[in-house]
């Protein structure tokens, strides 16, 4: 049998999840994290769930789980050390429960949560400094520098986050700019593509927004959504196939709203008000059941974007 001081070294723990849990975790890590990482994964969901799980109420209440998946997860060293304590009594120990069973009902309860609700978690850290700086006093609110995945840096004046009815995922909707004394203008950044929060800086200027810059945040969230705060309204005239349409009223992700629709023989014309962006995302997989009419730059962006994959696909089927 391994010695003690073998099973700190290796920090090694045994648990059995519902292939519902293993699969929600695992499509989590590569979502989240980028790659499939199942141990890091699950420490960090441990390390960002709040300590409510050492109460009788909150432990499995909906369960109990199958037990289909085999796992060995190696948990971190701040982890373990919580879960094995060198001194002392471990705090799950006075509810009768092992360090697995724990385990098993925190990853059992997180993978049965809504996606924003499972994005919250994970990204917990981020968002608490966000809100912790938005809770500020006005007085003492400066300048936060955000950097991305993509390697640029902004400097921003948080408003808040964006909530569940507004997005599928959370935003920060915020002031921002590429110069910390350039110009301040309306915006929304998915928290998954920040990578770091810097300290707040009082010397770049106030981080305030002013009543005048909140009413137009509103407005551009009402008018454009959360996801397309940063885009001007713009008119686009679109036409639909009578399957382009169903494609329409089927499909709710970022779904624009048209302000006309006219039947032309068999088709249907639909007048947008809308930011170019959305209208690009949108209609983009709806192929040949969509065919931008007005503006010609949409129209140019979209006939590009479809020949290069025909080009693609031409070139692929070539070599076969």
């Amino acid at each position: 049998m391994p010695s003690f001081s073998q099973y700190r070294s290796e920090q090694r723990q045994h648990i059995n999840l519902s292939q519902y849990a293993y699969d929600v975790i695992l499509n989590d890590s590569l979502t989240l994290m980028g790659q499939k990482n199942i141990s890091g994964f699950i420490n960090l969901i441990l390390s960002n769930c709040e300590e409510t799980y050492y109460t009788d109420k909150s432990l499995n209440t909906r369960g109990p789980y199958p037990k289909d998946i085999t796992l060995k997860v190696r948990l971190r060293n701040d982890i373990y050390d919580e879960y094995y304590p060198v001194t002392g009594e471990w705090a799950g120990a006075r509810l009768n429960i092992s360090q697995g069973e724990l385990i098993k009902a925190i990853i059992e309860d997180y993978s049965r949560l809504p996606f924003f609700d499972r994005e919250s978690i994970f990204y917990k850290r981020i968002i608490e400094s966000i809100n912790n700086h938005i809770s500020l006093p006005d007085n003492n609110k400066g300048i936060l520098p955000i950097h991305m995945i993509d390697g640029r840096k902004f400097y921003i004046k948080p408003y808040r986050i964006s909530s569940d009815y507004e997005a599928p995922f959370h935003y920060l909707i915020c002031l921002s700019s590429i110069e910390h004394n350039g110009d301040y203008r309306p915006a929304s950044i998915r928290i998954s593509r920040i990578t770091k929060i810097d300290n707040q800086v009082t010397s770049y200027g106030t981080g305030i927004i002013k009543n005048k810059e909140r009413e137009e945040l509103e407005r551009r969230i009402k008018e454009n959504g959360v996801p397309y705060i940063i885009g001007d309204l713009q008119e686009f005239r679109i036409r639909l196939t009578t399957q382009g349409l169903d494609m329409y009223n089927t499909i709710f992700h970022q779904r624009p709203m048209y302000d006309t629709i006219t039947r032309d023989n068999n088709s249907f014309i639909l007048v947008f008000h809308s930011t170019e962006r959305q209208i690009e995302n949108y209609f983009f997989p709806f192929a040949k059941e969509a065919l931008i009419l007005s503006p010609e730059s949409t129209q140019t962006w979209m006939s590009t974007r479809y020949k290069e994959a025909f080009e693609s696909y031409n070139n692929c089927l070539g070599r076969v």
